[in-house]
């Protein structure tokens, strides 16, 4: 059996005082995390937490505060509230990405223009399905995301575009163009 993970770095320390409590609360259960003096350096070396667990007192809690700006986390916690739960919720986050935390976060804050976050790829088995990496760049007004896989697809896309025909002839049989000569 493969086992896949997805190492993701966010690049910019996120300011505490540009989170809510309750962006805080999640970003922190999903994310590893250093404290370094203005905010927060997330990161996950295994792959961001998809599901995560808060106690009922603790989600009531939360989502009590009074919210000082729009958060889309708030309105989905809400939609996605378990009535008369006694027990620890747990919720599963691939329905809501962090990504949009983030947007909210950056729509907000006085410091941040944007957040870029980086993931890696990985399996414990050399399969051509189980490496690469994606890169987002999120602003107040879009998320953007580019796989290692899009860059590649893209950048055939080109060259099958550009390439004379019998150069595609040759990249298709696997042969190399006459005009190129390999080295080694």
């Amino acid at each position: 059996m493969a086992d896949y993970s997805s190492p993701t770095v966010i690049q910019q320390t996120i300011p505490e005082a540009d989170m809510t409590e309750l962006e805080k609360t999640v970003l922190l259960e999903i994310f590893q995390y250093e404290e370094d003096g203005n905010g927060f350096y997330l990161f996950h070396e295994e792959s961001p937490q998809d599901l995560i667990t808060i106690e009922p007192e603790d989600y009531e809690r939360l989502l009590a505060i009074k919210d000082d700006g729009f958060s889309s986390l708030r309105t989905w916690l809400l939609e996605n509230r378990p009535v008369g739960e006694t027990d620890p919720t747990e919720l599963d986050m691939s329905d809501y990405s962090y990504e949009y935390i983030l947007q909210d976060i950056v729509k907000r804050s006085k410091s941040l223009d944007y957040i870029t976050v980086v993931t890696g790829w990985t399996c414990s088995k050399m399969r051509s399905d189980g490496f690469g990496g994606m890169a987002s760049f999120i602003t107040a007004d879009e998320i953007k995301c580019h796989s290692t896989t899009q860059f590649l697809e893209d950048c055939m896309a080109e060259f099958e575009k550009d390439a004379s025909p019998e150069k595609k002839q040759c990249t298709a049989e696997g042969k190399m163009p006459p005009e190129t000569k390999a080295t080694g």
